[in-house]
């Protein structure tokens, strides 16, 4: 149990994110639902002093070299994962530093558990290699760092001291340095002038326990301030995605933006046109996830993100009935869950988008053309990458399809529809938006009511005591030391679920992913595949969630001898000893495998295909369509075949329809 939970916790691979730059990697730890107090734990007398005398040095000079003895903080205040330490040990073994830094370091002084941890180092990404077992490079936006790679997908950033950017030499309140305009340099200093704010370039010394702040970073934690490193202007100028972060951080924590950084935020609000449309998405649409999507609304609008970023609301932004509408919906989705990217967006932009629909019939074409017409008519792809549509427009066009149709009298009426709706991986973030409108329109509450009836069961699988039978429409969570049984025809939705045990079909089965969740399941130590299928039934896999399944003796990953249809999610396969990653067992046949969508890796045990057969085992076709984001086929030792047959094995046709998104490693 305590191995899962590990894995649980740490599953970067499954649920990294794609756009990511050294300056926030690890900055998106979670967040408060409520304004920050400060921990008193840290900041004590001793340690206020201290911040005082230095950060008169830092406002004459530029910056000073804070030092935080360990000595004057309480022992174990910053928890870092076993994994993440190991590599760090590796690096200070050698003769190199290792300083824990970003988020990671706030976080830690303001009392809040940590869970995503990297390093700076004076290493090179070619000695760090070197030096760490199951290491590669690897780019962070445009640097390139080297990547640990751990039991169960979990990987730690080891990021090579930054040089300073060329156009800070000479400036006020910048050190000289011999490595201006270089990638890499050998001072922890040169490196604190690419962090976007102070809070954010503060380090830990992993050999000593010392803490380092060269910036007054912890002065602006204690005093809840917004600043960067370097004069806001030339900052904003260097790095424009500091803009969009410092608005998220000063409302995710309820802090102040000082003076000048405010002002020079709407000087430079432009150049956030630099950054690519995905990562703008990423760093505004975080921010609402950040437990506090009111206030982030409020952020963004004080600062002129949102006005300037989406036009599609310049006649909401300001009106007292919008914001009140948003007040009630954010609150309550914050009250109940964290806000899920795909339904902010969908409560921001609802109010336009249905008044653009009209008395049309709210079909997903209808909405579609409907969001299409406002966002061209407002430039609004100034924020939203128009093509890709899966993850910007594709969720809350269903959600508010969805909504739609569960206020409706015939859709009640009507079984068939009910049933099809309750099954949809939106339902539930559709019906938070109901039970939150109703809070505003009385008329809803009876359809909330009704569509809160009979909801599909919740299972929490800490406390299954023996193999259990899942039912129709359940949802599964925590993790169980024993079997899962789908019967014929049933759908299940995993939630942050796993087990030390199999899933196993009893016939057609249906698993969806519960979107931004982790869920593993580890046979290792047993024999058979960790998800197994029926001879001639099929098991489909759907959703926008992580699965990580581990096969044990002679078991696939994902197998058996049904077949496997993979529609979405990240998913991570690993055979057993013999057993393909997602394909058959050893000796054993499989039915034909479809990948239709998603990111996916899988690794053949022994003498077994990363994607196909298992050693001594067959498989049928293999068809991977063009619709993937990537596929990773590794196979086992001695196999040939990344994707296809084991050794000894048979199998069917390859279709492989983009082979540009196919890789093994």
């Amino acid at each position: 149990m305590k191995r899962i939970k590990y894995l649980l916790s740490n599953a970067l691979w499954l649920t990294g994110m794609l756009f990511i730059s050294v300056a926030c990697s690890t900055e998106d730890n979670p967040s408060p639902s409520s304004p920050t107090d400060v921990s008193q734990g840290f900041f004590s007398d001793a340690i206020n002093k201290l911040i005082d005398e230095n950060y008169e040095k830092v406002k004459a000079n530029g910056y000073a070299e804070l030092v935080i003895p360990a000595s004057l903080y309480p022992k174990g205040m910053i928890k870092m994962p076993a994994a993440d330490m190991e590599a760090m040990d590796y690096v200070i073994k050698a003769g190199h530093t290792a300083f824990v830094n970003g988020g990671a370091v706030r976080d830690g002084v303001m009392g809040k558990e940590l869970h995503d941890v990297d390093f700076s180092t004076d290493a090179t990404p070619d000695e760090l290699i070197a030096i760490v077992p199951n290491s590669h490079k690897t780019q962070a936006g445009k640097l390139t760092i080297a990547q640990a790679e751990h039991e169960g997908g979990i990987r730690t950033d080891m990021v090579p001291y930054q040089a300073m950017d060329i156009r800070l030499k000479g400036q006020w309140g910048v050190p000289e340095s011999p490595y201006f305009g270089q990638t890499y340099s050998k001072n922890l200093i040169d490196d604190s002038y690419g962090r976007d704010l102070t809070i954010n370039a503060v380090y830990y010394d992993y050999k000593t326990g010392d803490i380092i702040d060269y910036h007054g970073g912890l002065r602006d934690i204690r005093e809840k301030i917004i600043r960067t490193p370097v004069e806001p202007n030339l900052a904003f100028t260097i790095d424009p995605q500091s803009i969009l972060r410092a608005v998220r951080f000063a409302a995710r924590y309820d802090f102040t933006v000082e003076e000048n950084t405010a002002k020079a935020i709407e000087t430079h609000l432009p150049n956030v046109e630099q950054i690519t449309p995905s990562l703008r998405r990423y760093v505004v649409m975080k921010g609402f996830c950040d437990k506090c999507a009111f206030r982030t609304y409020q952020y963004n609008v004080k600062y002129g993100v949102l006005g300037y970023l989406c036009p599609m609301l310049k006649d909401y932004i300001g009106n007292a009935e919008y914001e009140d509408y948003l007040k009630t919906v954010f609150d309550y989705v914050d009250s109940q869950k964290a806000m899920e990217a795909s339904l902010a967006y969908c409560i921001l932009f609802m109010p336009p988008v249905m008044k653009e629909l009209g008395d049309k019939e709210p079909t997903f074409a209808n909405i579609t053309a409907a969001f299409d017409k406002l966002e061209q008519g407002s430039g609004q792809d100034k924020l939203f990458w128009l093509e890709d549509y899966r993850f910007t427009k594709k969720d809350p066009i269903l959600i508010w399809r969805n909504y739609c149709l569960m206020t409706s009298d015939a859709t009640l009426k009507d079984a068939a529809l009910v049933n099809s709706l309750r099954k949809e991986f939106t339902f539930k973030s559709s019906l938070m938006l109901l039970n939150a409108m109703a809070l505003r329109d009385p008329n809803l509450k009876k359809y909330a009511d009704e569509w809160s009836k009979d909801l599909p069961a919740s299972t929490d699988l800490d406390k299954v005591e023996t193999d259990y039978t899942v039912k129709d429409g359940e949802i599964l969570t925590g993790i169980s030391e024993h079997a899962l049984i789908i019967p014929d025809g049933a759908t299940i939705t995993l939630e942050s679920a796993g087990a030390l045990n199999a899933i196993i079909c009893q016939g057609d089965a249906k698993i969806i992913l519960s979107k931004g969740t982790t869920n593993i399941f580890d046979c290792e130590e047993r024999y058979g595949s960790a998800i197994k299928t029926q001879s001639g039934k099929t098991l489909t896999i759907d959703g926008e969630g992580a699965l990580y399944a581990l096969g044990g003796q002679e078991g696939a990953g994902i197998g058996g001898n049904g077949n496997i249809v993979i529609n979405s999610g990240t998913i991570e396969a690993h055979g057993g000893q013999y057993g393909a990653g997602i394909g058959s067992e050893m000796y054993s046949p499989c039915g034909d495998i479809t990948i239709n969508g998603g990111k996916i890796k899988a690794q053949g045990g022994d003498q077994a295909a990363g994607i196909g057969s298992g050693q001594d085992g067959e498989c049928g076709n293999i068809v991977i369509k063009s619709n993937v984001t990537e596929v990773v086929a590794i196979a086992g030792s001695e196999c040939e075949n990344h994707i296809g047959s084991g050794v000894g094995g048979k199998c069917g046709t390859v279709t492989i329809e983009d082979k540009t998104k196919v890789f093994n490693e």
